[in-house]
Formats: C-alpha cells, structure tokens, sequence
C-alpha cells in the first residue's frame, strides 16, 4: 500500500498510524529542543549577611569597602543573578 493511499479517505487504519507516529514524533522533538536550548533557572545566591559575614574578623570588616552599617537598614535580599568570574578584583 503506498502512503498516498494510507492517508485516503476509507483507509484501513493506515493513516491514524502515519498521523499518530508523526504527533509523538513532533512531541518528543519540541519536548527534547525545549530541555536542550532554554536554559535552567539561575540558581539563588545567598545572603552574604549570613554567610560572609560571621566568618570575617573586625578588622577585614572595617576593611570592606562598603561595611555593613553604611547604609541604612538591612541588605538581606537573595538574589538570583550571579556574579560574572571575569571582573578584576577590587583593590585593597
């Protein structure tokens, strides 16, 4: 039986297999490019306030370039971008 003929009218059963494999087909394509091109979410970085912080001394504190006191209230927000490896240290 040749595929035109699969896809006639009054077929016998021919052509929902040739549709039915075609649209699991395109499902697995779409659902594979989806996972492969789109990128994950961003991870969330922690708040320096409690994971930074606690570990420095006084003096690395009074250091930094901006303390923690020197704005007000607190700088407690995560965020999810993250910080490019590529920029120059701060000078000391």
């Amino acid at each position: 039986m040749a595929f035109s003929t699969c896809l006639a009218p009054g077929a016998s059963g021919g052509g929902t297999f040739a549709i039915a494999s075609t649209a699991v087909a395109t499902v697995a394509l779409l659902a594979f490019l989806r996972w492969s091109l789109y990128p994950k979410h961003p991870s969330i970085i922690p708040n320096p306030l409690k994971t930074v912080l606690p570990k420095l001394s006084a003096a690395e504190i009074a250091r930094l370039d901006y303390t923690p006191d020197a704005f007000p209230g607190a700088r407690d927000v995560a965020t999810p971008v993250r910080i490019p490896s590529s920029l120059p240290p701060s000078p000391p």
